[in-house]
C-alpha cells in the first residue's frame, strides 16, 4: 500500500502499509469467487522471518478477538458463542501502517489519516512510542489517545454499532503524527464472515428503540467502505451492490467482474 493509496478526506493520507489477512489456499472457494481478504497473503521474501512474526502475531490477535466476542456476547444477553459462529471464516486484515513526521502547517485533509469509523466489528490496536491516534469523544472533541507500554487499544466498528443497534457506538478516530519521528502501528480489523447478514439484536431493540439500522451483508459492506477509498479498489466504485440487503447476494451479481481487484491482491499487484 504506498503513498497516495488511500483517501479519506480529500487529499491522499500520509502513510504507506502491509496488509496480511487471513491464509487461505489458492483453491480456496471464497477466494475463487473473488471476495475480498480472503487467499493466499503475498510474502516478502526479506526479511527471513517476517512472515513467521507477523503472521504468528495474526494468529494471536485473532485468538484474543474471539475472546473478546464472547465477552460482547454475554454482555448484550445472548449465548457465548453467538459471535463465533459469525466469524469463523472471518474477514479480518491486519495492517502494518507507517507514518512518516508531519511538519509545517496542518490541514484537517492532509493527515497520516483523516477521521473516520473502521468498517468491522472491532479494531485491536498496537502502537509504538510515537503517538499521533485521536479519537472523538461524546462531546465531539478530539482526544488524545496516547500509547501505554504492554496494552492495545480497542476501537468498536460499524457492524458492532448496528448489531447493537447503536448502543455501542462506532469509534471515530484519526492520526495526526507531531512527534518528529517515524510512527508506527499495528491494526487487526475483526470482521465478520462475508455473507454475514448484521441487524438489530433483538436484546437492543424495544418499543422505546426501534430499530435504527436495516440488514447489512457484511462482505458486501466492507467491499464498499474500502473500494471509495483504497485507489487500487477504484474501478469496483458504483459497481457493488448495496450492502443494505437482506438477503447475500450471489457471487456472480456481487464479485464476478472484479476477481483480480481483490483487497491487497489486485492485478495491477501481480
Amino acid at each position: 500500500m504506498p503513498y497516495g493509496s488511500l483517501t479519506i478526506t480529500g487529499k491522499p493520507d500520509l502513510q504507506e502499509a502491509y496488509e496480511v489477512c487471513t491464509e487461505h489456499p489458492a483453491d480456496d472457494p471464497d477466494y475463487l469467487a473473488g471476495h475480498i481478504c480472503y487467499g493466499p497473503n503475498v510474502w516478502p521474501k526479506q526479511p527471513t522471518e517476517f512472515q513467521r512474526i507477523v503472521y504468528g502475531y495474526f494468529e494471536a490477535i485473532i485468538e484474543l478477538s474471539h475472546q473478546l466476542c464472547r465477552a460482547f456476547a454475554i454482555a448484550l444477553g445472548q449465548h457465548e458463542s453467538f459471535f463465533e459462529t459469525q466469524t469463523r471464516r472471518t474477514m479480518s486484515q491486519m495492517r502494518l501502517i507507517h507514518y512518516p513526521p508531519q511538519t509545517g502547517p496542518l490541514e484537517e485533509d492532509t493527515i497520516g489519516i483523516g477521521a473516520h469509523t473502521d468498517y468491522e466489528i472491532f479494531t485491536v490496536l498496537l502502537q509504538t512510542a510515537h503517538g499521533g491516534l485521536q479519537v472523538k469523544n461524546t462531546a465531539g472533541d478530539w482526544i488524545e489517545a496516547p500509547p501505554i507500554p504492554d496494552t492495545l487499544i480497542i476501537n468498536l466498528g460499524d457492524m458492532l454499532e448496528r448489531w447493537t443497534n447503536g448502543m455501542y457506538v462506532s469509534t471515530p478516530h484519526r492520526v495526526i503524527n507531531t512527534s518528529g519521528q517515524e510512527r508506527y502501528s499495528f491494526p487487526l480489523f475483526f470482521a465478520a464472515e462475508h455473507e454475514t447478514i448484521v441487524t438489530p439484536l433483538a436484546t437492543c431493540v424495544d418499543e422505546h428503540n426501534p430499530a435504527r439500522y436495516p440488514p447489512v451483508q457484511s462482505g458486501l459492506w466492507t467491499n464498499k467502505m474500502i473500494s471509495e477509498v483504497y485507489e487500487y479498489r477504484a474501478r469496483a466504485r458504483g459497481n457493488i451492490p448495496d450492502p443494505q440487503r437482506s438477503e447475500p447476494m450471489s457471487t456472480r451479481e456481487c464479485f464476478s467482474p472484479f476477481r483480480d481487484c481483490r483487497l491487497g491482491r489486485s492485478a495491477e499487484q501481480k
